[in-house]
């Protein structure tokens, strides 16, 4: 229950600690930009591989990014790892990619992270405009 009171439409998202492929630990809340797409996700799930194929050719989501509106902040779930290190080599360098060294996003309830892929949109001040809704309902938000 506790972690359906977190991270809730209209609240300041929770910050965190995420790492990039070279190892600098950077917190989420530093992400500059009017908007921030946070994509929970774990490349060897099959929903995952299959969302993050759509959210390369998404148009909405890319013109957005291209346009300076977006930032897309791609969160593996765990620590870095081979597979990681393999499978960031074919998202959009556009991307921000992290992974979560230590596990802190579960192992602290940071976000609900049951099911994953999980979106967070957050605006300017990283409050939470849509939370853990489909793509499509994403990229309304662009249209």
């Amino acid at each position: 229950i506790a972690l359906l009171s977190i991270n809730n439409e209209g609240d300041v998202a929770l910050d965190f600690t995420y790492f990039l492929p070279d190892g600098t630990g950077c917190r989420m809340h530093q992400t500059e930009s009017p908007y921030t797409l946070l994509c929970f996700y774990n490349p060897t799930c099959r929903s995952c591989q299959g969302i993050i194929e759509a959210l390369k050719t998404s148009h909405a989501i890319n013109g957005a990014l291209e346009g300076g509106k977006l930032k897309l902040l791609a969160i593996y779930t765990q620590d870095n790892s081979p597979v990681w290190q393999e499978f960031i080599k074919s998202v959009p360098p556009k991307w921000i990619n992290g992974c979560d060294n230590g596990m802190k996003l579960i192992s602290e309830n940071i976000y609900d992270l049951r099911n994953l892929p999980v979106f967070y949109l957050l605006d300017s001040d990283k409050r939470v405009l849509l939370k853990d809704l489909p793509l499509s309902g994403i990229e309304e938000h662009f249209k």
